[in-house]
């Protein structure tokens, strides 16, 4: 079996500096596929499918069949059809340096929260 790689990531330290980690990984399950390897095109269903669409004129009987069968299903964007990922073995992880990843990746989310914001705003979306 495969060994996962490290996962690196970068904090600054309480001088200031910056500091590059790398981390213990293991494999896991992809999330995003469940572990199949693709998923439904998000063009086709990103929004969901509500059974009004459904059952209206959009969807035929094949159309239907196609998406029950997978004849819209793409590569899994986050595994890459490998249907694993790796993520951070938290049991081989010190403490102090997980806290410190887990806050690094409280940042990121609240950046990539941040300039979806600023895209729906400059694409004259609403924010709800």
């Amino acid at each position: 079996m495969r060994q996962a790689e490290a996962i690196t990531f970068v904090y600054e330290d309480d001088n200031g500096e910056e500091v590059e980690v790398q981390l213990p990984s293991r494999f896991e399950v992809c999330s995003r596929c469940r572990g199949a390897g693709k998923h439904v095109n998000p063009n086709v269903d990103g929004h969901g499918i509500t059974a009004e669409e459904w059952n209206g004129p959009d969807w035929d009987d094949d159309s239907r069949e196609g998406y029950l069968t997978g004849r819209y299903d793409v590569t899994c964007s986050e595994c890459k059809g490998l249907r694993v990922v790796a993520v951070v073995d938290e049991a081989a992880v010190d403490p102090e340096m997980l806290l410190r990843y887990n806050d690094h990746l409280e940042t990121v989310a609240r950046w990539d929260a941040d300039d979806a914001h600023t895209r729906r705003m400059e694409s004259g979306g609403g924010d709800w």
